[in-house]
């Protein structure tokens, strides 16, 4: 079985994340694994905030 340079560094035992393409317009368009990770945690994060300032 051959592992991607990015499927390399995800140990074996954490779930498999979702693929680039359904994070990034273009799947064409490889990205940094750490900077992808950086973005879905920056929307989720806008969006935890979002719910917070709509509580208030």
């Amino acid at each position: 079985m051959y592992l991607s340079p990015e499927e390399r560094l995800i140990p074996m035992s954490e779930p498999k994340h979702p693929p680039i393409a359904s994070v990034t317009p273009t799947p064409e368009h490889k990205e940094d694994p750490a900077l992808l990770l950086a973005r879905q945690l920056l929307l989720l994060h806008r969006r935890a905030f979002r719910r917070l300032s709509e509580r208030s």
